[in-house]
């Protein structure tokens, strides 16, 4: 079971977002994706077209309130901790120096919060106003694309991203069990900061120095036959904050 349970990741669809597979610390507003087979990271909009004026920035990050404390279903105890692995290898920068798995020895599930959200954006209308003025020069990574019609080409709009995550450890029954706490803080290293009681005692915290991505929403670029590029009519000229699912109930990966 993936660290998002269906009920949860599927909330984070009714929100519009994508859930990634695996948090990143790269993807970020108004990157570039393109899709064929895969879902792949191009590059930055600034770095693939040709702008009229520079790309207004992003608005600050603000709490995603709304989202905040959603809890998963309770994960059996093996793959719930190769999902926490991998959150604590996103927030640390680095894979762990110690395996965690022995600070939940008495734990048989795991049980994640997602804790402090936040979320960075771009107003679709200011995206669209810039998509719609840009030129994509033939030298470009993206012009390859613009005349594959089994490409689709988006730009993320939206990220939601996190410091921290937050597990509680389960016995049979939903019975709160014991998390070794010393030894977690021991096992993850100087890179993350291990804290209980923010939530309730059951609760233990790790805390990374920089936030990662793990929910994005996208616009979708049209093209043109000539190469001209333009934002999703619908949600850019009705005033709809239309969004691309590209699996709803499932996580997503982008490479």
């Amino acid at each position: 079971m993936p660290l998002f349970s269906d009920s949860a990741y599927r909330l984070f669809n009714n929100y519009g977002f994508n859930v990634l597979r695996r948090p990143a610390a790269g993807l970020a507003v108004l990157d570039v994706l393109v899709r064929d087979d895969v879902l792949a990271r191009l590059d930055t909009l600034a770095n693939v077209v040709q702008l009229d004026a520079p790309m207004a920035p992003p608005l600050p990050p603000e709490p995603a309130v709304s989202l905040d404390g959603q809890l998963t279903s309770p994960a059996h105890i093996d793959s719930a901790l190769g999902d926490l692995r991998m959150w604590l290898r996103a927030l640390g920068g680095v894979a762990t120096p110690k395996d965690p798995a022995p600070a939940f020895a008495a734990a048989r599930f795991l049980q994640f919060r997602v804790d402090a959200p936040m979320t960075v954006r771009l107003p679709p209308y200011t995206l669209a106003a810039s998509i719609d003025k840009a030129r994509v020069a033939p030298t470009s990574r993206l012009s390859r694309y613009l005349q594959d019609r089994n490409t689709d080409i988006y730009v993320v709009s939206e990220i939601l991203r996190t410091d921290r995550v937050t597990v509680q450890a389960l016995d049979v029954g939903s019975s709160p069990v014991r998390i070794d706490v010393p030894a977690l803080a021991d096992a993850v290293g100087p890179n993350l900061k291990v804290s209980t009681g923010s939530v309730g005692p059951s609760w233990v915290t790790c805390q990374g120095r920089a936030p990662v991505t793990f929910a994005f929403r996208v616009v979708r670029v049209r093209r043109s036959k000539s190469g001209k590029l333009s934002n999703d009519v619908n949600g850019a000229v009705a005033g709809r904050d239309e969004s691309v699912l590209f699996a709803p109930g499932t996580l997503v990966a982008v490479s």
